[in-house]
């Protein structure tokens, strides 16, 4: 099966591959293989040539997916969603507001600050 039939706007959630029939140890082989490339939590995206914005964007789109409505793009990571040019932006992290919390998140790849987000206001 195409796995990228599957992705929406290049990412594939574990959840729409179960329903499909795909378990999670056939996308662990196919990440193995280096036909799927793992975004998030149980997501994936078959563009394993992406980097850089592209990249950064696919991750974005995971990271918003996996928090189910409960947050949305931010900082760069925003302006990515909607199309817009960055100049000089860190790509290494994923920025994230809340949209109904003020509970704050931090990794070394995500930040999901409390809503509203501190320095948007």
């Amino acid at each position: 099966m195409d796995l990228s039939a599957l992705a929406t706007d290049g990412v594939l959630d574990v959840r729409t591959a179960a329903r499909h029939g795909i378990g999670p140890e056939v996308l662990r082989t196919e990440v193995r293989r280096g036909r799927l490339r793992r975004l998030a939590r149980g997501q994936y995206t078959t563009r394993t040539e992406a980097s850089g914005e592209e990249l950064h964007l696919l991750r974005t789109l995971a990271h918003v997916r996996a928090h189910d409505g409960r947050a949305a793009a931010s900082h760069h990571s925003g302006c990515l969603v909607h199309g817009l040019p960055l100049v000089d932006a860190d790509l290494s992290r994923v920025r994230l507001c809340r949209t109904g919390d003020a509970r704050r998140r931090r990794r070394a790849d995500l930040a999901v600050d409390p809503a509203p987000c501190p320095r948007c206001g």
